[in-house]
């Protein structure tokens, strides 16, 4: 641009004006976060999703069960919610997938969800027909006591974390 804080890639053949120009996507989002801060604190749930590994159907369910909460875009319905960064990391903070448990210790969520219940741990995504669709826990002391006690030590909340030039 102008300012030489991006550089233009290329033109595009048969388009005019400012539809032409091309550039490369991460500097271009990296900018557009640094002349529009506020937008970058908030996530889609349909990023959730992304992020979190889910379907969007799940992240859909933990938005109305109020795992994660949101903010509402307006008061009509079916115009949409988003969620904070911070938000989001609370709840990674707060819950682990039985997925991320299962990898740790090389079996299945099923099995996982199985030891866990002989401990007395209940999902907190629930075990009817309302569940989510994907188990997951409470960071509670007794599931990570309980799994010091297999050596296994749960991913970190931090792992994954959203990089804020992502949008």
């Amino acid at each position: 641009m102008r300012d030489g804080a991006i550089a233009l890639e290329g033109l595009l053949d048969g388009a005019v004006g400012l539809a032409r120009w091309i550039f490369d996507s991460q500097p271009l989002k990296i900018w557009r976060q640094s002349r529009n801060p506020e937008v970058s604190n908030w996530l889609s749930v349909p990023q959730v999703a992304k992020l979190l590994g889910l379907k969007q159907e799940a992240a859909y369910w933990l938005v109305r069960n109020e795992f994660i909460s949101t903010e509402k875009l307006r008061a009509l319905r079916g115009c949409g919610a988003r969620v904070s960064r911070v938000e989001f990391e609370r709840f990674k903070e707060s819950y682990v997938f039985a997925t991320e448990i299962s990898e740790a210790l090389k079996t299945t969520s099923r099995k996982v969800n199985e030891l866990l219940s002989e401990q007395g741990i209940v999902p907190a995504s629930g075990q009817g027909l309302e569940k989510c669709g994907k188990i997951f826990y409470a960071r509670s002391k007794e599931l990570i006591d309980f799994l010091t006690t297999l050596n296994v030590s749960l991913p970190s909340a931090d792992s994954g974390a959203i990089d804020p030039a992502c949008r």
